[in-house]
């Protein structure tokens, strides 16, 4: 379940202005961080993506120039999936995307998180993080009057309703050591840099889940948590708890049992958007733009399409015959010489009268009544000799 997503660089700095206008109006800053370096239009795990998060005063060396007092937002790359346990000397994780995965874990139930160690652990530590995405696929299995050339499920792209507002996910992250060391260059009080050596360290990231959406359950079970209450996600970023995270699934399921009669295809009030795309883009290594793009999806059409709701009437052309011409009655009106009555029974007829035989020699007026004469009775005289003479009565 939504094990795709797609980020542009303009979505990243859009989240950004969209943080800095609330925290114009709120305790808490944003710190200057990195910016998305390319757009990326079939993300999947284990592709590096732009997250926002608090800064960790402890263990994190942003913190460094920053007052412990203010709380502050920064946005960092990192790798979707996350990876829970440090590797060591002599089981270093393996290098290369998507290779730090110990059960790909590129999503986090809401309901259980509070329950499991490693995202307990995460949540209480503060590591939690919003995802803002142009938007992320879901695919749902052809119906059967698809028209199609390829097999295999379509995808559809969920994406914010809104124009220029990303979609807000919200996750988890973490910092490990990979198990390697690296050598990296240090100022030795502005004189040079020296290199020195240190301990490599990986961060990754992952979303949280719920259960899908009246609106969106047609499509999948599950979804992840979009959020639209920004004072809900800061306080999931300073504050969170099961409190909070309740919080999210409540207005993620409610707002969307409001929406739940909307079009499947259209703007529902705003909010979310979906639509069905190319299903190239189920291929990992197909990068293009066209991946966010909504296609037309052609269907069968079915035997009930051919006719109209109700049966449609055909319209009647009466063409009148010489006998039907009117003929003055000597009142100055004129009449049909033929009855209405006449008219009305060769119309019943319809087509048994069409495939009735004719008679050649009748003419086209009304056929002439023939009567049937029965033939007389002939009297049977026995013969002479035979064995009815011997019962003649006397």
């Amino acid at each position: 379940m939504c094990g795709r997503a797609a980020q542009t660089a303009n979505t990243v700095a859009l989240a950004a202005n969209i943080l800095q206008q609330h925290a114009n109006q709120n305790d808490y800053q944003i710190s200057p961080g990195a910016d998305a370096q390319h757009d990326r239009y079939n993300l999947a795990p284990g592709g590096e993506s732009v997250i926002f998060h608090a800064v960790n005063q402890n263990s994190s060396t942003e913190a460094s120039d920053n007052d412990a007092s203010t709380k502050t937002i920064t946005s960092s790359s990192k790798i979707w999936g996350l990876c829970p346990k440090n590797g060591t000397i002599n089981h270093p994780l393996e290098e290369g995307p998507g290779k730090h995965f110990s059960n790909l874990m590129y999503n986090a139930r809401s309901d259980t998180l509070y329950e499991k160690r490693t995202f307990s652990k995460l949540a209480q530590e503060s590591q939690t993080c919003l995802w803002p995405i142009d938007g992320y696929y879901e695919w749902k299995q052809d119906e059967g009057n698809v028209l199609s050339n390829s097999k295999g499920k379509q995808p559809y792209f969920v994406k914010s309703g809104k124009t220029d507002v990303p979609l807000f996910l919200v996750g988890l992250w973490n910092r490990v050591k990979t198990g390697r060391k690296v050598t990296v260059p240090v100022s030795d009080s502005g004189k040079c840099d020296i290199m020195q050596e240190q301990d490599e360290f990986i961060e990754t990231f992952t979303l949280i889940t719920t259960e899908a959406c009246s609106s969106l359950s047609w499509m999948h079970h599950r979804q992840p948590i979009m959020i639209y209450n920004l004072d809900l996600a800061i306080e999931w970023l300073f504050n969170p708890s099961n409190t909070v995270l309740q919080k999210m699934r409540q207005e993620a399921s409610g707002l969307s049992q409001e929406l739940a009669k909307g079009d499947k295809e259209k703007n529902i009030k705003g909010e979310i958007q979906w639509y069905p795309v190319t299903k190239s883009m189920s291929k990992l290594g197909y990068k293009s733009k066209d991946c966010m793009e909504p296609v037309k999806i052609e269907k069968i059409a079915s035997v009930k399409s051919f006719f109209t709701a109700g049966g449609a009437k055909p319209k009647s052309s009466t063409k009148r015959s010489s006998s039907s011409a009117k003929m003055d009655d000597g009142n100055g009106k004129s009449e049909s010489s033929s009855s209405p009555k006449k008219m009305k029974s060769e119309v019943k007829k319809g087509v048994t009268a069409f495939f009735s035989p004719r008679d050649k020699a009748t003419s086209a007026s009304s056929p002439k009544k023939t009567s049937i004469r029965k033939s007389p009775v002939k009297k049977v005289v026995p013969k002479k000799g035979s064995i009815q003479t011997f019962f003649k009565k006397a």
